[in-house]
């Protein structure tokens, strides 16, 4: 399926930089006596980071030259890591020099290879990289925000802008957007702003998640609610009339995202309060438990379950301790569907879940 599904127009190019031309022709085209859903995509605070050699407009492949670097110097795991997120061109040579493999060592050095040798220096330059890209992207969206404001397009509109996801600096192990659950991967912003009750410059703490906006939408404009999706609406939230809701994230993790030899099932319930991670690790046959306090522990380095893998004696509130149990049905129906079903493709052996499904949050 393709983003583009059910629009009754589009493009494929999405750079947010190159905007204008896009906004010119959906104004043409766009009927104003009718209400309009528009959907602007970007990748440009995507890796490489920064603006210098990034994409767009798309640079040349043909062989030869493209960068300064010296590839015969660049041999480490860490150096190519650093160069293939910083610099495109740098990129494309390495690609040229080694091929798909040089991906490869990426991803693995990203996931595990950083976490087994840190390089704090090399986390840094990343990080300096993927701030400056992101600054560089907020002026690209304040002068498409400002054009469609030009053209009268925000009169009696919503317009929201958020990410799919964030990116880690070696704050649990990994860099870049590996596979982890943690708030510098999945705490990702929401920014509304429009009509009532979407207006009013306020910061909202409740808890929502991207499933939500669709039906918060459907809500808002008065349409029936979609049957079979997740979200639900947060208009409440935003009025004030209740206090949002815990929110789930998911994630594999195996050896093709992550060029490790692991096979696990991730899922965190996230509230203002409160953290919870659960893991299912297929080749070990464990379920392990994290939990986190955020207001005492934001960075998620103080893991309250620490030496036990078991959330017992934490005082959650009701309606995380319903939450978290939503994540233990998932995970241990996995575990018990696995004992039954899983041979590792990784051992070669039948998975044996040693774990035992502790008693109920809050018991």
């Amino acid at each position: 399926t393709s983003i583009l599904q059910g629009f009754t127009h589009g493009g494929r190019d999405f750079a947010l930089r190159g905007s204008a031309k896009i906004l010119e022709g959906f104004q043409q085209k766009r009927d104003a006596e009718k209400p309009f859903f528009l959907l602007l995509h970007t990748y440009e605070a995507h890796d490489p980071y920064g603006r210098d050699g990034h994409p767009w407009p798309k640079l040349p492949v043909h062989p030869g030259k493209r960068s300064d670097l010296d590839l015969d110097a660049v041999t480490e795991p860490w150096e190519i890591t650093k160069h293939y997120f910083l610099d495109r061109k740098a990129r494309l040579d390495l690609i040229e020099r080694y091929g798909p493999a040089v991906t490869k060592q990426v991803i693995q050095y990203v996931h595990g290879g950083y976490r087994d040798e840190p390089r704090p220096d090399v986390a840094a330059d990343l990080r300096e990289g993927y701030e400056a890209g992101v600054a560089w992207v907020d002026t690209i969206v304040r002068a498409t925000v400002e054009q469609l404001e030009a053209w009268g397009m925000l009169e009696n509109t919503v317009l929201v802008i958020t990410s799919d996801h964030g990116e880690a600096f070696g704050e649990h192990g990994i860099l870049a957007h590996g596979r982890q659950l943690y708030d510098e991967l999945v705490h990702v912003p929401m920014v509304l702003a429009g009509p009532a009750p979407f207006d009013g410059g306020r910061s909202i703490p409740g808890g929502v998640g991207l499933v939500d906006v669709l039906p918060t939408f459907l809500d808002y404009i008065g349409g029936a609610p979609l049957q079979g999706v997740q979200g639900r609406s947060f208009l409440g939230l935003l009025k004030g009339e209740d206090a949002g809701r815990p929110v789930f994230s998911e994630e594999i993790v195996n050896r093709d995202n992550t060029g490790e030899d692991l096979d696990q099932m991730l899922t965190s319930v996230r509230s203002a309060r409160w953290k919870y991670l659960i893991t299912f690790d297929r080749l070990a046959g464990t379920v392990i438990e994290e939990a986190y306090d955020l207001l005492e522990d934001p960075g998620e380095q103080s893991d309250l379950c620490a030496g036990t893998g078991r959330i017992e004696g934490i005082a959650f509130d009701p309606a995380f301790c319903a939450a978290v149990e939503q994540a233990r049905d998932r995970i241990w129906g996995a575990a018990q569907q696995s004992e039954r079903l899983y041979r590792s493709p990784y051992s070669g052996g039948s998975a044996q879940v040693t774990s035992k499904r502790p008693k109920a949050c809050g018991k």
